[in-house]
């Protein structure tokens, strides 16, 4: 049996992961898609994960972040966060991509971590 306070990957399983364009396009894992290059692109990222370590009281408290990575250009776009209580932590951030104006690719990690308001990992693992 773990120790309290101590977690590693195998406390965490997500459940469920949707991706959007602004609210209306479902993305689909290694799909194409044409987006106008007049128009800034938000990313939201609906997701549902389960701590099986989440501790009790005030320790119940944990974060799941999503990140965006531009892989193309290798360049860092930006992260959502959300804070969970309990043993199931749900989520909805939005990620501004900007305006895309040649083709992209792009990467879309979920995270989760047993600090409440923890910061996103270290730029160089998006």
């Amino acid at each position: 049996m773990p120790q309290i306070g101590v977690s590693g990957p195998e406390d965490f399983s997500l459940v469920y992961a949707k991706l959007w364009l602004n609210n209306e396009q479902q993305l689909f894992n290694g799909d194409a898609y044409t987006v106008p290059s007049t128009v800034a692109q938000k990313l939201n990222c609906d997701h549902v994960i389960n701590n099986a370590e989440c501790g009790f009281g005030f320790a119940a408290a944990w974060s799941t972040l999503v990140t965006v990575k531009d892989i193309t250009h290798n360049v860092a776009v930006g992260y959502g966060e959300s804070n969970a209580d309990g043993e199931v932590g749900q989520g909805n951030p939005t990620i501004n991509l900007g305006k895309i104006t040649t083709p992209t690719q792009y990467r879309i990690r979920v995270w989760a971590n047993q600090d409440f308001g923890a910061l996103p990992p270290d730029q160089s693992k998006w």
